[in-house]
């Protein structure tokens, strides 16, 4: 099992974080005519897991912070404290983060979470309700 370096996990997941929440690069659900995990802009690959962060804006003009992460097994699924952690590094907020490790050891109450079955996924996403996209065209 591949090991993930926590402060290059951080620094790469900064960097698509910056990238991913900028409007033009949204995953519009109904909209957009790509697939955000075979795009390198909002991919982070680290031991052997891979995390895919978008911004996405839902349907009904929500806009969620939105991450899958899988590891390259049938049937297995990433551990959740490595899925918190890295949902914290892409920018999720409200978990208690231990300040030693940097760690989360559970999510916040607002993060939404559940299994992808089809990608061998765990799948987090949290609303954002702290963006200018008032105005902005679904």
């Amino acid at each position: 099992m591949g090991v993930i370096i926590l402060s290059e996990a951080k620094k790469r997941a900064a960097e698509i974080a910056k990238f991913a929440e900028q409007s033009a690069n949204w995953y519009r659900i109904e909209t957009s005519t790509f697939v955000p995990g075979d795009r390198d802009e909002y991919v982070l690959l680290s031991g052997d897991h891979k995390a895919v962060f978008t911004w996405t804006m839902l349907p009904t003009a929500e806009v969620v912070r939105h991450l899958s992460v899988s590891v390259p097994r049938p049937g297995k699924y990433p551990q959740p404290l490595t899925v918190w952690t890295l949902a914290h590094y892409f920018g999720f907020t409200g978990a208690k983060v231990d300040p030693e490790s940097d760690t989360v050891a559970e999510p916040a109450e607002d993060w939404i979470a559940g299994v992808n079955e089809g990608e061998g996924a765990l799948v987090v996403y949290q609303e954002v309700n702290d963006g200018p996209w008032v105005d902005i065209q679904v």
